[in-house]
């Protein structure tokens, strides 16, 4: 329940009592951006359904920005509604490993159509759909995890330097006010 505010800084500061150890972080918050369009396209052929999500972003042509798309989906055999204010290792909601990651070169003229097909869902899920406007250094983070790949690839590949912004620790300390929109794709 703390109310961010765009452009101010948060900090985080952990304290372990038993070891002594601490670590702390610093994050801006940046302005929300929305989707200026987002839909769900269920093409059904014969041999095979595919869900897809089309999106239209504007990007702001007079600031550097980032921004990361999220895919989050609510398996139709649970029941249970999809609430994106506690996806995060709450119940069977389960973020996509196909997030997309976007930068001033991905738009053109400052506007990007995109279309993203979805794989592993299926055309009864609960799918929701959201944009964040990311520092550099949380993309830089996110660039760095998304080459990883799956576990072969993390055993058989070079290492991976992992950006971090936490001082005596690892990860990554960001916040954002995603743009979230929901679909219940039996509706399509």
């Amino acid at each position: 329940n703390i109310l961010l505010t765009n452009y101010n800084t948060y900090s985080l500061n952990v304290y372990e009592p038993s070891t002594g150890l601490t670590a702390s972080a610093l994050t801006t918050m940046l302005p929300q951006v929305k989707f200026d369009t987002v839909y769900p396209v269920i093409t059904r052929t014969p041999a095979d359904t595919v869900v897809s999500i089309n999106y239209v972003l504007t990007d702001n042509p007079n600031e550097e920005n980032y921004y990361v798309i999220n895919y989050i989906l609510k398996q139709s055999s649970t029941g249970a509604n999809l609430d994106i204010s506690s996806y995060f290792g709450n119940g069977t909601n389960k973020i996509l490993s196909s997030f997309e990651l976007l930068n001033d070169a991905s738009f053109t003229n400052n506007v990007l159509r995109h279309e993203s097909i979805l794989d592993k869902v299926m055309p009864t899920d609960s799918i929701a759909v959201e944009v964040a406007n990311i520092s550099r250094g949380y993309y830089e983070f996110l660039t760095a995890a998304k080459r990883t790949g799956g576990l072969l690839t993390q055993l058989t590949s070079e290492p991976i330097h992992f950006p971090s912004n936490v001082q005596n620790g690892y990860g990554f300390f960001n916040a954002y006010y995603p743009d979230a929109e929901i679909f219940s794709l039996s509706e399509y």
